[in-house]
This record gives C-alpha cells, sequence and structure tokens, in this order.
C-alpha cells in the first residue's frame, strides 16, 4: 500500500509529492472523496489533501469531508509551492506569482505522543491539534472559550467558521434559553487549529474548560507540525488509552491530569 493525493483546482501537483515524499508509491485520484475512501478501506496507508492556499484559501470540502469521516485522522503536514500560470482563474489574476499550499496527511491510525508534560518548544518537537466544536449560545461564551487557550499558553493559529450542517438553525429551545434574539439565525461549526499535542496536560485541561460551553466537540487530529516524518514520534491508538472521544454530551475528555 502506498499514498494517494491530490493538488489544488484540479491540478495533482505530482512534482511537489515527489520532493517531499520520495520513495513513496502513490496515486493521483480525481475527487477528494476517493482519497477518504481509500484510507477507511485500508487500500492506502495514507492520503495527502489540500486544506489551504495563500491565493484561494481555505479548502472548504477537505474540512467538510473529515467531519464526515470518522475514522480518518490527521497525522501530518506539509506546505509545497505551488507556481500559478496563464490559465489560473479571474480571482487569481494579478496575485503574487508564486502560491503555497498546506496539505494534510490523513490515516486511519491517529498520531498519539506519549502522554506528559508540554514537549512543545526550543527543546521539544512543536505539535499541532485540529478540533471542531459548536459553541452554546450566550454573552461572552466564545470569548471563554479562547480565553481558556490562552490562560493556559496555547496558541490558537486558525479559526475556519462554517454554518453547521447537522444543525443549521438554533432550534427553539436554544433559542428560548439565550439572552440573544429570538430570530432565527444561523449555528456555526468552528475548526480550531492549536499548537499543542492532546497528549500534553495544558491541552488535556483547555479541552474539559471548553466543553462547558460546547454543545458538540470532535477532534480531528493531533500531530508534528509542517513534517510528513511523523511515524518515529507518535504512538498507535492502541498503545495507550483514548484521549477524547467524539461525543456530544458533556463528558469528552478522559485521562484528565491536574
Amino acid at each position: 500500500m502506498g499514498w494517494r493525493h491530490r493538488g489544488l483546482r484540479e491540478q495533482p501537483d505530482g512534482k511537489g509529492f515527489a520532493e517531499s515524499f520520495s520513495g513513496m508509491p502513490s496515486v493521483k485520484v480525481p475527487q477528494v472523496r476517493s482519497s477518504f475512501s481509500s484510507v477507511e478501506g485500508l487500500e492506502v496507508h495514507r492520503a495527502l489533501l489540500p486544506v489551504e492556499s495563500s491565493i484561494h484559501g481555505s479548502v472548504h470540502r477537505t474540512y467538510d469531508l473529515l467531519l464526515n469521516h470518522n475514522s480518518v485522522h490527521i497525522v501530518g503536514e506539509v506546505i509545497l509551492n505551488k507556481s500559478t500560470n496563464e490559465q489560473e482563474t479571474e480571482f487569481a489574476k494579478g496575485s503574487e506569482s508564486e502560491e503555497y499550499a498546506r496539505f494534510w496527511v490523513l490515516s486511519r491510525s491517529p498520531c498519539l505522543p506519549p502522554i506528559g508534560p508540554e514537549q512543545d518548544g526550543p527543546a521539544g518537537r512543536s505539535f499541532k491539534t485540529t478540533i471542531a466544536m459548536v459553541v452554546r449560545e450566550g454573552i461572552g461564551a466564545l470569548h471563554k472559550v479562547f480565553a481558556a487557550f490562552s490562560f493556559r499558553g496555547i496558541a490558537v493559529n486558525k479559526v475556519e467558521s462554517r454554518p453547521w450542517r447537522a444543525q443549521p438553525l438554533l432550534s427553539p429551545q436554544q433559542k428560548k434559553n439565550s439572552e440573544a434574539a429570538l430570530a432565527a439565525r444561523f449555528q456555526y461549526l468552528l475548526f480550531v487549529e492549536f499548537e499543542s499535542s492532546t497528549a500534553s496536560y495544558a491541552a488535556q485541561n483547555v479541552l474539559t474548560n471548553i466543553q462547558e460551553h460546547c454543545s458538540f466537540m470532535r477532534m480531528l487530529g493531533s500531530h508534528p507540525s509542517f513534517s510528513p516524518l511523523f511515524a518515529s514520534s507518535c504512538h498507535s491508538a492502541q498503545k495507550q488509552p483514548p484521549l477524547v472521544t467524539m461525543i456530544k454530551q458533556p463528558s469528552l475528555v478522559t485521562n484528565i491530569q491536574t
């Protein structure tokens, strides 16, 4: 088994893949969904999919599919340089001549570093974690969620906001209990990337804190930053208890250390 990968804007970048993952057999696919199916079906070990571009922004399709495929996890990332050309769309015209694209490495086996004190920093290896969450309605709820990261000294790198497809509008009960206006409006799903692994005590405590303000939370992956060579730094999920469970109820985090 090997890799499946897909480039940006219907243009798979075989050269960039070969430079970053030399010696690994790969196959290009026409659709993002095919990569997820191949990983789930154990046809390939890993898949490389675009998540954002310096010119075109986020690749929302990747976010949506990752949320819908529970057995696929983010286990690494890589940034490639993709040059644009004269055939680019009107959106790209007049922008920089170079396009940098960030890709996620996906696998069925999650990447989990050893449980212990925070390993990030000059002496350790930098890790990143991506979670999806829906913050409950209430004045200051969003502020309280991100204050938990700041209080624990964890940097938030990116926040992607999308209407929550599972329940796009606030229910009557939610609106009744909210201090906000009763007019119908969207519920938003937030994809949050932060600089820490879920095995660190600090991140575990943050996840415990913010669950009080969320109606839904799911961990999408934790991995070394900007490195495809992640296997030696991670442990299989079978070698330690699960850290974060994928549920909608209040109990979201296990193995918390205070």
